[in-house]
């Protein structure tokens, strides 16, 4: 009969991670009560590539090698949501030649409890892969969470039932029980529920589509009769008091909306198309307002030594990356750390995401000149120990921040890139 090796056996016996990093681990464990992968990969020992590798090896299964876009409805609906709960799985490729579905799972002892009751469920051949947690999460996220919501939304927004309000009745009517209501409450639910940073609603020829940005990437929902998008627009600029006889320029608002102990801000942006109005909503969970460095899924190792760097006196320091990559986020947790009565913190943001307490926050106003230039320059006469400038877009602003931290104050900023090393570019 094989012995199989527990999970720190097997990665000393790999050479993977040490005896004392175990050691370490098993304690941290103790005091966390986390499964002892997740608590080696918290401590920046290990990746979780190369855990699930040697998980792979030691019971000859598969790692899925790459996470498919989008998967099929169909195969979703051969296995239950609870069922893919219960047995922490989930299905992504129907194969009709040999009756094979493949399915994905994070945990390797339930396998054969997985192979079994599927293929009963089924009647197909189960193959079962591996992938990691992080993985798994987003496959779930895109898959069964935003399906079901968009059950519930095609329930409420049926095509044949629903024909466009009229504007003035749009306007008086502000309850949340008519099906232009129910359809973006179940929209914002669905991109909470996904911890999603943005939701498009996107008008084109024949249909309109709703699309989720989750961890960087635009995930489509669900599509919706285009005649019903001039409702879900005009609803929206009702929330946000855009003015909603206006269709021929882009209007920018806000509204916030509370879900149990929760308040989100939606910061809404509306821009004319040639096929209607497009609407973009960014959503802002209050709560991110109060982030601590500790929140941000850092290594312990990489968290000191940005710690050590933004303890500095004086310099600029700058957070890179594309749209949805966490700037703002890891701006706001550097804020929450820095912030004390003993300095002066100033900010100038377009527009003023999350408010901070302790900090004086400035909202920019390109309409009166009022620019990140303009700010900084007012900002070096305010007697300012710490300095952050929402983003640099234009060389002035550049010049003024490199400037204002030479001149001995502390200065944070972002810059819109790909990558780390497209900022020095």
């Amino acid at each position: 009969m094989r012995v199989y090796k527990r999970l720190g056996e097997l990665l000393i016996d790999q050479g993977l991670i040490s005896e004392d990093a175990l050691q370490q681990a098993v304690a941290l464990q103790k005091k966390v009560g986390k499964p002892i992968g997740e608590v080696l990969v918290g401590m920046g020992v290990i990746s979780w590539e190369d855990i699930y590798d040697s998980l792979s090896k030691q019971y000859g299964l598969k790692v899925l090698d790459e996470v498919p876009n989008l998967l099929s409805p169909e195969v979703l609906r051969m296995i239950p949501k609870p069922v893919a709960d219960r047995l922490n799985v989930i299905p992504i490729d129907f194969s009709p030649e040999g009756n094979v579905l493949k399915v994905v799972t994070t945990d390797v002892l339930k396998v054969p409890q997985i192979d079994r009751e599927l293929s009963f469920l089924t009647g197909d051949k189960i193959h079962t892969l591996l992938v990691p947690p992080p993985m798994f999460d987003a496959l779930y996220k895109s898959s069964y969470e935003e399906s079901a919501s968009s059950e519930i939304i095609d329930n409420t927004f049926s095509i044949e039932q629903h024909t466009e309000i009229d504007l003035e009745d749009d306007r008086q009517d502000e309850t949340d029980d008519t099906p232009v209501a129910k359809f973006i409450n179940s929209l914002l639910d669905n991109g909470i529920r996904s911890d999603a940073s943005d939701v498009h609603l996107e008008p084109y020829e024949k249909m309109a589509v709703a699309r989720l940005r989750v961890d960087g990437v635009l995930r489509k929902v669900l599509s919706y009769p285009r005649k019903a998008h001039n409702s879900v627009v005009s609803r929206i600029k009702v929330m946000c008091n855009l003015d909603i006889s206006e269709k021929r320029m882009p209007q920018d608002g806000k509204f916030y909306i509370r879900r149990g102990n929760e308040q989100f801000d939606m910061r809404v942006s509306t821009m004319p198309t040639i096929f209607g109005e497009k609407v973009v909503m960014r959503i802002l969970r209050v709560s991110n307002a109060k982030k601590k460095l500790e929140d941000l899924g850092l290594s312990d190792y990489n968290r000191e030594r940005f710690e050590s760097i933004i303890s500095s006196p004086y310099g600029i320091i700058l957070v890179s990356g594309p749209t949805g990559s966490g700037k703002s986020t890891t701006l706001v947790a550097v804020l929450n750390q820095v912030t004390s009565d003993k300095v002066n913190v100033l900010t100038a943001e377009d527009p003023v995401e999350y408010t901070i307490e302790g900090i004086s926050q400035c909202q920019v106003n390109t309409d009166i000149g009022l620019t990140f230039a303009r700010y900084l320059r007012s900002f070096l006469r305010q007697d300012p120990d710490i300095i952050m400038v929402g983003e640099i877009r234009d060389r002035e602003t550049a010049q003024l921040a490199i400037e204002a931290s030479l001149t001995g104050h502390l200065v944070f900023s972002t810059i819109h890139t790909n990558s780390a090393a497209g900022a020095v570019a």
